[in-house]
């Protein structure tokens, strides 16, 4: 017994979902981003004057199928280039819980979680495109 199927509503499904992952995927990791920067990157980044640990941004960008994120620490040149060293010095003595690779640190620690945001901004895109 032949058993026709209609591929319309699959096709219109996929078109619906590939609208709405870019977005999702975007919105998670900025949000993601941006949460380990002020969460646990900050906290933690030495502070003497505080313009170090008030430097620290986050910036998302978006170009075909890639999402890029960057970190950074320090508002021109000079003072990236001291963010560097005082991210990468291990002898440098910090009061808890300041600590040197400020950065790097939490970011190692958030990569499950951050596959675990990122399975659920697909879920999320998932549900959007099913309306």
């Amino acid at each position: 017994m032949p058993v026709e199927v209609d591929s319309r509503d699959a096709d219109s499904f996929l078109d619906r979902l590939e609208n709405e992952f870019p977005d999702s995927a975007y919105e998670a990791q900025h949000g993601f981003a941006e949460s380990l920067m002020e969460e646990e990157a900050k906290p933690i980044t030495p502070f003497e004057s505080g313009e170090l640990r008030g430097s620290g941004r986050v910036h998302t960008s978006s170009g075909g199928d890639d999402i890029d994120t960057e970190f950074s620490f320090g508002k021109d040149s000079g003072s990236e280039v001291y963010a560097s060293i005082q991210h990468s010095r291990e002898d440098f003595a910090h009061d808890p819980p300041e600590q040197d690779h400020f950065l790097e640190e939490p970011m190692r620690d958030a990569e499950d979680r951050f596959e675990s945001e990122m399975d659920q901004a697909a879920q999320r895109a998932i549900d959007r495109a099913d309306r």
